[in-house]
Protein backbone atom coordinates (compact mmCIF):
# COMPACT_ATOMS: atom_id res chain seq x y z
CA UNK A 1 0.00 0.00 0.00
CA UNK A 2 3.22 2.39 0.52
CA UNK A 3 3.68 1.44 -3.15
CA UNK A 4 0.23 2.48 -3.98
CA UNK A 5 0.17 5.72 -2.33
CA UNK A 6 3.42 6.99 -3.61
CA UNK A 7 3.17 5.62 -7.51
CA UNK A 8 -0.46 4.97 -7.78
CA UNK A 9 -2.87 2.18 -8.84
CA UNK A 10 -1.24 -0.58 -11.07
CA UNK A 11 -2.04 -0.99 -14.72
CA UNK A 12 -1.03 -4.57 -15.61
CA UNK A 13 -1.92 -7.33 -13.69
CA UNK A 14 0.65 -10.64 -15.28
CA UNK A 15 0.57 -14.34 -14.43
CA UNK A 16 3.67 -15.77 -16.16
CA UNK A 17 3.44 -20.00 -15.94
CA UNK A 18 6.03 -22.47 -16.13
CA UNK A 19 6.12 -24.74 -19.61
CA UNK A 20 7.33 -28.39 -18.52
CA UNK A 21 7.74 -28.18 -22.88
CA UNK A 22 10.20 -25.69 -22.54
CA UNK A 23 13.61 -27.07 -24.70
CA UNK A 24 15.67 -26.25 -21.59
CA UNK A 25 13.69 -28.75 -19.84
CA UNK A 26 12.79 -31.47 -22.18
CA UNK A 27 16.91 -31.76 -23.25
CA UNK A 28 18.32 -31.87 -19.86
CA UNK A 29 15.86 -34.73 -18.35
CA UNK A 30 16.98 -38.45 -19.30
CA UNK A 31 14.88 -40.63 -21.13
CA UNK A 32 11.70 -42.36 -19.81
CA UNK A 33 12.23 -39.21 -17.10
CA UNK A 34 9.44 -36.48 -16.72
CA UNK A 35 9.63 -33.05 -15.60
CA UNK A 36 7.99 -34.17 -12.34
CA UNK A 37 11.19 -36.37 -11.66
CA UNK A 38 13.76 -33.05 -11.84
CA UNK A 39 12.57 -30.29 -10.02
CA UNK A 40 15.58 -29.04 -9.36
CA UNK A 41 15.98 -28.52 -13.10
CA UNK A 42 12.02 -27.15 -13.47
CA UNK A 43 12.97 -24.71 -10.82
CA UNK A 44 16.11 -23.21 -12.04
CA UNK A 45 14.86 -22.75 -15.92
CA UNK A 46 11.76 -20.89 -14.27
CA UNK A 47 13.51 -18.71 -12.32
CA UNK A 48 15.88 -17.78 -14.95
CA UNK A 49 13.28 -17.14 -17.86
CA UNK A 50 11.03 -14.88 -14.76
CA UNK A 51 14.44 -12.78 -13.76
CA UNK A 52 14.41 -12.68 -17.98
CA UNK A 53 10.68 -11.51 -18.22
CA UNK A 54 11.30 -8.54 -14.94
CA UNK A 55 14.30 -7.43 -16.89
CA UNK A 56 11.82 -7.33 -20.66
CA UNK A 57 9.33 -5.45 -18.63
CA UNK A 58 11.24 -2.88 -16.26
CA UNK A 59 14.58 -2.70 -18.08
CA UNK A 60 13.45 -3.22 -21.37
CA UNK A 61 10.38 -1.29 -21.61
CA UNK A 62 8.20 -3.48 -23.64
CA UNK A 63 5.31 -1.60 -21.96
CA UNK A 64 6.42 1.60 -21.35
CA UNK A 65 8.29 3.32 -18.09
CA UNK A 66 7.76 1.03 -15.51
CA UNK A 67 7.86 2.90 -11.88
CA UNK A 68 7.23 -0.08 -9.47
CA UNK A 69 6.49 -3.52 -9.38
CA UNK A 70 5.50 -6.07 -6.83
CA UNK A 71 6.04 -10.16 -7.48
CA UNK A 72 5.53 -13.34 -5.78
CA UNK A 73 5.93 -16.69 -6.55
CA UNK A 74 3.08 -19.82 -5.76
CA UNK A 75 2.91 -23.58 -6.60
CA UNK A 76 0.29 -24.74 -8.59
CA UNK A 77 -1.46 -28.05 -6.88
CA UNK A 78 0.43 -30.10 -9.49
CA UNK A 79 3.34 -28.51 -8.61
CA UNK A 80 4.57 -26.19 -11.02
CA UNK A 81 5.46 -22.90 -10.17
CA UNK A 82 3.97 -19.64 -11.40
CA UNK A 83 4.65 -15.66 -10.56
CA UNK A 84 1.77 -12.99 -10.13
CA UNK A 85 3.60 -9.67 -11.05
CA UNK A 86 1.66 -6.00 -10.42
CA UNK A 87 3.12 -3.01 -12.41
CA UNK A 88 2.53 0.27 -12.01
CA UNK A 89 3.51 2.54 -15.34
CA UNK A 90 4.06 5.93 -16.38
CA UNK A 91 2.06 8.08 -18.64
CA UNK A 92 -0.44 5.30 -19.24
CA UNK A 93 -3.92 6.66 -21.08
CA UNK A 94 -6.77 5.04 -19.66
CA UNK A 95 -8.67 4.11 -22.45
CA UNK A 96 -10.04 1.23 -24.34
CA UNK A 97 -7.30 1.93 -27.11
CA UNK A 98 -4.37 1.78 -24.40
CA UNK A 99 -6.05 -1.45 -23.61
CA UNK A 100 -6.32 -3.29 -27.14
CA UNK A 101 -2.24 -2.01 -27.82
CA UNK A 102 -1.23 -3.94 -24.46
CA UNK A 103 -3.66 -6.87 -24.14
CA UNK A 104 -5.43 -9.30 -26.66
CA UNK A 105 -8.06 -12.01 -26.14
CA UNK A 106 -8.54 -12.87 -29.26
CA UNK A 107 -6.72 -16.09 -31.67
CA UNK A 108 -4.50 -14.44 -34.16
CA UNK A 109 -4.91 -15.47 -37.72
CA UNK A 110 -2.97 -18.60 -38.67
CA UNK A 111 -1.36 -17.69 -42.25
CA UNK A 112 0.15 -14.17 -40.72
CA UNK A 113 1.22 -15.21 -37.77
CA UNK A 114 1.52 -19.23 -37.24
CA UNK A 115 4.11 -19.38 -34.14
CA UNK A 116 1.79 -17.10 -32.34
CA UNK A 117 -1.10 -19.10 -33.64
CA UNK A 118 0.48 -22.22 -32.45
CA UNK A 119 1.27 -20.83 -28.52
CA UNK A 120 -2.57 -19.39 -28.65
CA UNK A 121 -3.88 -22.51 -29.15
CA UNK A 122 -1.81 -24.62 -26.74
CA UNK A 123 -0.93 -22.39 -23.51
CA UNK A 124 -3.98 -19.77 -23.60
CA UNK A 125 -7.52 -21.79 -24.58
CA UNK A 126 -9.35 -22.01 -21.38
CA UNK A 127 -10.67 -25.80 -21.71
CA UNK A 128 -14.19 -26.49 -22.00
CA UNK A 129 -15.78 -26.30 -18.59
CA UNK A 130 -17.56 -29.68 -17.29
CA UNK A 131 -19.09 -31.42 -14.03
CA UNK A 132 -15.37 -32.63 -13.97
CA UNK A 133 -13.24 -29.88 -14.17
CA UNK A 134 -11.94 -28.24 -11.46
CA UNK A 135 -13.20 -24.22 -12.31
CA UNK A 136 -17.05 -25.78 -12.20
CA UNK A 137 -18.50 -24.57 -9.23
CA UNK A 138 -22.48 -24.19 -8.67
CA UNK A 139 -23.80 -25.21 -11.92
CA UNK A 140 -20.98 -23.14 -13.71
CA UNK A 141 -17.54 -22.40 -14.88
CA UNK A 142 -16.16 -19.47 -11.91
CA UNK A 143 -13.73 -17.64 -14.24
CA UNK A 144 -17.13 -16.94 -16.28
CA UNK A 145 -16.01 -19.04 -19.27
CA UNK A 146 -16.99 -18.72 -22.32
CA UNK A 147 -16.88 -14.61 -22.49
CA UNK A 148 -19.83 -12.96 -24.64
CA UNK A 149 -18.85 -12.64 -28.05
CA UNK A 150 -17.65 -8.56 -28.42
CA UNK A 151 -17.03 -5.99 -31.64
CA UNK A 152 -14.96 -3.61 -29.43
CA UNK A 153 -12.91 -3.59 -26.28
CA UNK A 154 -15.34 -0.95 -23.60
CA UNK A 155 -13.60 -0.16 -19.78
CA UNK A 156 -15.18 -2.00 -17.03
CA UNK A 157 -17.19 -0.44 -13.68
CA UNK A 158 -14.71 -1.42 -10.90
CA UNK A 159 -13.71 -4.63 -13.01
CA UNK A 160 -11.37 -5.79 -15.91
CA UNK A 161 -11.81 -4.02 -19.19
CA UNK A 162 -14.23 -6.06 -21.27
CA UNK A 163 -12.04 -7.12 -24.01
CA UNK A 164 -13.00 -7.25 -28.25
CA UNK A 165 -13.88 -10.89 -28.61
CA UNK A 166 -15.20 -11.15 -32.12
CA UNK A 167 -17.47 -13.18 -33.22
CA UNK A 168 -16.63 -15.35 -36.69
CA UNK A 169 -19.64 -13.19 -38.26
CA UNK A 170 -17.48 -10.47 -37.34
CA UNK A 171 -14.38 -11.58 -38.78
CA UNK A 172 -13.01 -13.79 -35.54
CA UNK A 173 -10.86 -17.19 -36.02
CA UNK A 174 -12.32 -20.77 -34.88
CA UNK A 175 -9.69 -23.77 -33.87
CA UNK A 176 -10.47 -27.42 -33.63
CA UNK A 177 -8.86 -29.11 -30.99
CA UNK A 178 -8.60 -33.35 -31.10
CA UNK A 179 -8.49 -34.71 -27.66
CA UNK A 180 -8.58 -38.30 -27.37
CA UNK A 181 -10.18 -38.33 -31.15
CA UNK A 182 -12.52 -36.27 -30.64
CA UNK A 183 -12.52 -32.55 -32.29
CA UNK A 184 -13.56 -29.63 -29.99
CA UNK A 185 -14.17 -26.13 -32.00
CA UNK A 186 -12.84 -22.70 -29.98
CA UNK A 187 -13.45 -19.42 -30.91
CA UNK A 188 -12.72 -16.05 -29.17
CA UNK A 189 -14.52 -16.66 -26.19
CA UNK A 190 -12.00 -19.00 -24.63
CA UNK A 191 -9.06 -16.95 -25.36
CA UNK A 192 -7.47 -16.12 -21.94
CA UNK A 193 -6.06 -12.46 -22.34
CA UNK A 194 -2.41 -12.27 -23.02
CA UNK A 195 0.47 -10.42 -24.73
CA UNK A 196 1.94 -11.49 -28.48
CA UNK A 197 4.92 -10.18 -27.68
CA UNK A 198 5.81 -11.94 -24.33
CA UNK A 199 3.92 -15.12 -25.73
CA UNK A 200 6.40 -15.19 -28.98
CA UNK A 201 9.20 -14.57 -26.61
CA UNK A 202 8.67 -17.30 -23.94
CA UNK A 203 5.95 -19.94 -25.29
CA UNK A 204 4.47 -20.55 -22.22
CA UNK A 205 0.89 -19.37 -20.42
CA UNK A 206 0.79 -15.97 -19.65
CA UNK A 207 -1.94 -13.74 -18.90
CA UNK A 208 -2.04 -10.07 -19.15
CA UNK A 209 -4.91 -8.24 -17.82
CA UNK A 210 -5.19 -4.37 -17.55
CA UNK A 211 -6.13 -3.49 -13.95
CA UNK A 212 -6.12 -0.03 -13.95
CA UNK A 213 -10.12 0.18 -14.18
CA UNK A 214 -10.41 -1.59 -10.23
CA UNK A 215 -11.17 0.65 -7.74
CA UNK A 216 -10.48 -1.89 -4.81
CA UNK A 217 -6.85 -1.98 -5.42
CA UNK A 218 -6.25 -3.81 -2.21
CA UNK A 219 -7.91 -6.79 -3.45
CA UNK A 220 -5.42 -6.82 -5.78
CA UNK A 221 -2.41 -7.32 -3.47
CA UNK A 222 -4.22 -9.62 -0.96
CA UNK A 223 -4.45 -12.17 -4.00
CA UNK A 224 -1.12 -12.37 -4.59
CA UNK A 225 0.47 -12.62 -1.25
CA UNK A 226 -2.53 -15.23 -0.10
CA UNK A 227 -0.30 -17.58 -0.11
CA UNK A 228 -0.32 -21.66 -0.56
CA UNK A 229 -3.95 -23.45 0.73
CA UNK A 230 -4.41 -24.02 3.47
CA UNK A 231 -6.70 -25.98 6.20
CA UNK A 232 -8.21 -26.34 9.35
CA UNK A 233 -7.93 -29.64 10.84
CA UNK A 234 -8.94 -31.21 14.28
CA UNK A 235 -6.95 -34.25 15.73
CA UNK A 236 -8.45 -37.21 17.93
CA UNK A 237 -6.92 -40.03 19.25
CA UNK A 238 -8.03 -43.13 18.51
CA UNK A 239 -10.56 -44.26 21.35
CA UNK A 240 -10.29 -47.75 20.39
CA UNK A 241 -6.72 -47.97 21.43
CA UNK A 242 -5.93 -48.88 24.98
CA UNK A 243 -2.13 -47.73 24.91
CA UNK A 244 -3.62 -43.77 23.84
CA UNK A 245 -3.05 -41.03 26.56
CA UNK A 246 -5.87 -38.54 25.93
CA UNK A 247 -4.12 -36.02 28.53
CA UNK A 248 -0.89 -36.22 25.76
CA UNK A 249 -0.70 -33.96 23.41
CA UNK A 250 2.34 -33.99 21.05
CA UNK A 251 1.75 -30.52 18.76
CA UNK A 252 4.56 -30.44 17.11
CA UNK A 253 4.42 -33.68 15.54
CA UNK A 254 1.33 -33.21 14.63
CA UNK A 255 1.91 -29.91 12.96
CA UNK A 256 5.50 -31.72 11.20
CA UNK A 257 2.82 -34.92 9.98
CA UNK A 258 0.26 -32.34 8.84
CA UNK A 259 2.56 -29.71 6.51
CA UNK A 260 2.90 -30.90 3.33
CA UNK A 261 5.22 -28.90 0.63
CA UNK A 262 5.58 -30.41 -3.04
CA UNK A 263 8.67 -31.28 -4.36
CA UNK A 264 8.75 -27.89 -6.74
CA UNK A 265 8.43 -25.65 -3.73
CA UNK A 266 10.96 -27.85 -1.81
CA UNK A 267 13.52 -27.19 -3.98
CA UNK A 268 12.92 -23.74 -4.68
CA UNK A 269 13.47 -23.60 -0.90
CA UNK A 270 16.29 -25.20 -0.60
CA UNK A 271 18.18 -23.26 -3.37
CA UNK A 272 16.95 -20.28 -1.11
CA UNK A 273 15.51 -18.39 -4.45
CA UNK A 274 12.96 -15.64 -3.55
CA UNK A 275 9.53 -15.89 -3.63
CA UNK A 276 8.44 -12.38 -3.90
CA UNK A 277 10.13 -9.12 -4.88
CA UNK A 278 9.27 -5.48 -4.81
CA UNK A 279 10.91 -2.11 -6.68
CA UNK A 280 11.12 0.14 -4.99
CA UNK A 281 12.02 -1.33 -1.93
CA UNK A 282 10.01 -0.08 1.10
CA UNK A 283 11.37 1.33 4.50
CA UNK A 284 9.49 0.23 8.03
CA UNK A 285 9.33 3.63 10.02
CA UNK A 286 9.27 2.98 13.89
CA UNK A 287 6.56 4.88 15.87
CA UNK A 288 6.80 5.13 19.43
CA UNK A 289 6.40 7.11 22.32
CA UNK A 290 9.37 8.90 23.99
CA UNK A 291 11.02 6.48 26.51
CA UNK A 292 9.02 3.47 25.06
CA UNK A 293 11.70 2.05 22.40
CA UNK A 294 10.88 -1.66 22.02
CA UNK A 295 14.09 -4.15 23.08
CA UNK A 296 14.39 -7.71 22.50
CA UNK A 297 16.31 -9.32 24.81
CA UNK A 298 16.98 -12.81 25.93
CA UNK A 299 16.56 -14.07 29.73
CA UNK A 300 19.56 -13.21 31.78
CA UNK A 301 20.07 -10.17 29.94
CA UNK A 302 17.84 -7.48 31.19
CA UNK A 303 20.46 -5.53 33.12
CA UNK A 304 23.22 -5.76 30.50
CA UNK A 305 20.30 -4.31 27.78
CA UNK A 306 19.46 -1.06 31.12
CA UNK A 307 22.97 -0.84 31.14
CA UNK A 308 23.28 -0.07 27.48
CA UNK A 309 20.56 2.83 27.49
CA UNK A 310 17.99 3.55 25.87
CA UNK A 311 18.02 2.16 21.68
CA UNK A 312 18.15 4.27 18.99
CA UNK A 313 15.41 4.12 15.99
CA UNK A 314 14.73 5.56 13.09
CA UNK A 315 12.27 8.15 14.67
CA UNK A 316 14.54 9.33 17.37
CA UNK A 317 17.22 9.63 14.93
CA UNK A 318 15.41 11.52 12.58
CA UNK A 319 14.54 14.09 15.59
CA UNK A 320 18.47 14.40 15.71
CA UNK A 321 18.56 14.68 11.59
CA UNK A 322 16.02 17.60 11.56
CA UNK A 323 18.00 19.10 14.63
CA UNK A 324 21.28 19.26 12.81
CA UNK A 325 20.60 19.63 9.59
CA UNK A 326 18.11 22.47 7.96
CA UNK A 327 17.81 20.24 4.68
CA UNK A 328 16.44 17.76 6.61
CA UNK A 329 13.74 19.51 8.11
CA UNK A 330 11.73 20.17 4.36
CA UNK A 331 10.44 16.43 4.39
CA UNK A 332 8.00 14.45 6.54
CA UNK A 333 8.86 11.47 8.48
CA UNK A 334 7.60 8.88 5.65
CA UNK A 335 9.56 10.66 3.26
CA UNK A 336 12.77 10.42 4.59
CA UNK A 337 13.74 6.97 3.06
CA UNK A 338 13.84 8.93 -0.56
CA UNK A 339 16.25 11.26 0.77
CA UNK A 340 18.42 9.35 3.24
CA UNK A 341 19.58 6.19 3.97
CA UNK A 342 19.55 4.42 7.36
CA UNK A 343 22.33 2.47 8.39
CA UNK A 344 21.41 -0.66 10.66
CA UNK A 345 24.85 -1.38 11.93
CA UNK A 346 25.61 2.47 13.06
CA UNK A 347 21.89 3.09 13.75
CA UNK A 348 21.84 6.89 12.15
CA UNK A 349 20.60 8.41 8.97
CA UNK A 350 22.48 9.11 5.95
CA UNK A 351 22.61 11.31 3.04
CA UNK A 352 21.56 9.37 -0.10
CA UNK A 353 24.45 9.35 -2.57
CA UNK A 354 22.28 8.47 -5.52
CA UNK A 355 18.71 9.11 -6.30
CA UNK A 356 18.46 6.04 -8.57
CA UNK A 357 16.80 2.92 -6.07
CA UNK A 358 14.67 5.20 -4.26
CA UNK A 359 13.11 3.75 -1.39
CA UNK A 360 9.69 4.80 0.08
CA UNK A 361 9.06 5.00 3.40
CA UNK A 362 5.98 3.46 5.55
CA UNK A 363 4.96 3.94 9.29
CA UNK A 364 4.18 1.45 11.53
CA UNK A 365 -0.20 0.80 11.49
CA UNK A 366 -1.33 2.73 14.71
CA UNK A 367 -4.66 1.70 16.04
CA UNK A 368 -6.92 5.13 17.14
CA UNK A 369 -6.86 2.80 20.44
CA UNK A 370 -3.60 3.14 21.37
CA UNK A 371 -4.38 6.82 22.37
CA UNK A 372 -1.24 9.02 22.35
CA UNK A 373 0.54 7.23 19.78
CA UNK A 374 -2.01 7.24 17.15
CA UNK A 375 -1.76 11.06 17.66
CA UNK A 376 1.65 10.99 17.02
CA UNK A 377 1.84 9.24 13.80
CA UNK A 378 -1.05 11.54 12.82
CA UNK A 379 0.94 14.62 13.52
CA UNK A 380 4.25 13.25 11.81
CA UNK A 381 2.32 12.87 8.75
CA UNK A 382 1.37 16.30 8.28
CA UNK A 383 4.39 18.47 10.58
CA UNK A 384 7.45 19.22 8.76
CA UNK A 385 10.97 19.27 10.80
CA UNK A 386 9.87 18.03 13.90
CA UNK A 387 13.26 18.20 16.49
CA UNK A 388 12.07 16.21 19.54
CA UNK A 389 8.81 14.53 21.28
CA UNK A 390 7.56 17.62 22.27
CA UNK A 391 7.99 19.42 18.87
Amino acid sequence: MAIVCRYGKPHLFITFTCNVQWPEIQSSIFEGQTANDRPDIVCRVFRLKLNELIKDIVKRQIFGTVMAYVQTVEFQKRGLPHAHMLFILSGRQHCWQEVDRLVCAELPDQNVHPQLFDVVTSCMLHGVCGPGSACFKDGRCSKNFPKPFRRQTSMGEDSYPLYRRRSPEDGGKTFTKYVRGQGTVFDNRWVVPCNACLLLRYNAHISVEYCASIKAVKYLYKYIFKGHDRAVVSLTPDKTSLTVDDTVTDEIKNYIDCRYIGAMEAVWRIFHFPLQDRHPAVQRLDVHLEHQQRVIFQDGQADAVVAKGEPRTTLTEFFKSNAADNTAKQYFYHEFPEHYTWNQSSKKWCHRQRSEGCTIGRMYTIHPHQGDVYYLRLMLLHVRGVTSFQW
